[in-house]
């Protein structure tokens, strides 16, 4: 048997948080889980920034758009992330242009 590592890779890009998709994000982790990658590359825009946008701000969502709060919602989906990891999973992030903001 070859004692070369297999590649596992998993890719995944604009979750927004705290805008995400909560069904999406709970398949990704679904899919760590099972597949056990040993490498994750986050590309991005998993933050959306709305707080610091130079757009039109709906006020609807004004109401919950602190920039803590958005830091706090990407955190959180990290916390759940990070744990389900393989201990040899390389995590790559590469910022997007919200996340430039």
């Amino acid at each position: 048997m070859d004692s070369a590592v297999t590649a596992r890779r998993i890719a995944a890009s604009d979750a927004h948080a705290p805008y995400h998709d909560q069904h999406a994000f709970d398949l990704f982790l679904k899919v760590v889980t099972i597949f056990q990658p040993n490498l994750i590359v986050l590309n991005g825009d998993w933050l959306d920034f709305y707080a610091c946008s130079a757009y039109d701000k709906d006020p609807e969502r004004l109401k919950n758009g602190r920039l803590q709060d958005e830091l706090d919602q990407f955190k959180g989906l990290m916390r759940r992330l990070i744990p389900i990891c393989p201990n040899d999973c390389r995590k790559v992030f590469i910022p997007g242009n919200h996340e430039d903001r």
